[in-house]
């Protein structure tokens, strides 16, 4: 919306604006890598509201030169062979949009997608060959555009490592927003036409049947994140006490990573980065009483349910599950610590489902 409004007064002659807009594409693509692709959006909306052809230009000119500089050095497997695997590109997408609708059908939204990102795709050039003035839906089209060429470079740099990669949960946040932007534009559409009142009802219900639906998935989705925010604790725990427990470390991580892990988990440390961060790392090696107060043994009560061997020439150790519970609380303790005979830590674990 920012950078609309920016292209509207500059063709008034509000030049300031248009640098601002200039300004803050400039540390978008700074903050992130597909940033880039906003250059692109600037200059469309320039020509949509036809802003005089020297502020086109100069931002062309920008956005190439700014491009330019940050694919210096960039290297891609899939651009650099013989042969681009155009319909396994193909599919990616098709299966990183459709995976939006996988809590109703994947194959439907694999079907969806295989529709709506093409019309988008020729929506997108009819207005701009049109020039059209509606704010509102150039901005939500410009969104849309957006998303397209993200996925684009997301598909290019993540096709190497498997077409079940488009799952992954990350890469939703912007193709939910495309679906958003489409289901806006099309209500917007219908209700501003006298004759498809019809039409606009039929959208409605479909909307509360939607909303229905999610209410109703709700308790399964918070089932997933709490098992997914355990294996994240597991992971974590892991690489604090310096164990390569690749079953429980690999979960967050792709494979190429994972031979390096501690190591990378000990620059982390270093640095006070990550789930280093907190304020109250385990204390390793230390003394429980240095850190900690005893209490009686009364006021808590547990088990270890297993004790597993890690094997590792490197990073060995153990991996141990059971339950801790606190009486006077009535809830799980938030963190667990291990220690030998002579009070020493030698182990952490973090507390997850109950």
């Amino acid at each position: 919306a920012m950078f609309s409004l920016s292209m509207r007064a500059a063709k008034h002659g509000k030049i300031g604006f248009l640098v601002l807009c200039w300004g803050a594409v400039v540390i978008a693509g700074l903050t992130f890598s597909s940033g880039l692709f906003l250059w692109p959006m600037v200059v469309v909306l320039g020509i949509v509201w036809r802003l005089p052809r020297k502020w086109v230009v100069a931002t062309a000119a920008l956005g190439v030169a700014m491009i330019g500089v940050m694919m210096v050095g960039y290297t891609n497997s899939i651009l650099a062979s013989s042969s681009f695997p155009i319909l396994t590109l193909l599919r990616f997408l098709a299966l990183l949009y459709g995976s939006s609708w996988s809590f109703v059908s994947e194959r439907l939204g694999i079907a969806l997608a295989s529709i709506a990102v093409p019309a988008t795709g020729v929506f997108c050039v009819w207005v701009l060959l049109k020039r059209r003035t509606d704010t509102f839906a150039v901005v939500l089209i410009s969104l849309m555009g957006f998303v397209m060429a993200n996925s684009f470079a997301t598909a290019l740099g993540r096709i190497v490592l498997g077409i079940g990669y488009a799952r992954t949960d990350r890469y939703q946040a912007g193709i939910l927003l495309f679906w958003c932007c489409l289901a806006v534009l099309l209500i917007r559409q219908a209700s501003r036409s006298r004759r498809s009142q019809g039409w606009l009802v039929a959208q409605q219900a479909v909307i509360v049947l939607i909303m229905l639906f999610a209410a109703r998935m709700a308790k399964p989705v918070e089932g997933v994140l709490r098992i997914h925010a355990d294996s994240m604790r597991a992971a974590a725990v892991a690489i604090e006490a310096d164990v390569m427990d690749t079953q429980k470390v690999l979960y967050p991580l792709t494979p190429p990573f994972n031979q390096d892990l501690i190591v990378y988990g000990n620059f982390l440390r270093s640095r006070g980065w990550s789930i280093f961060a907190k304020s109250q790392p385990f204390p390793l090696g230390r003394r429980f009483d240095h850190y900690y107060r005893m209490v009686d043994s009364s006021e808590c009560t547990g088990a270890i349910d297993s004790a597993d061997p890690v094997p590792d020439k490197l990073w060995p150790g153990f991996r141990i599950s059971g339950w801790a519970w606190d009486l006077a609380a009535h809830t799980p303790g938030r963190a667990i610590v291990l220690t030998d005979s002579s009070g020493r830590l030698i182990g952490a674990a973090r507390t997850g489902l109950y």
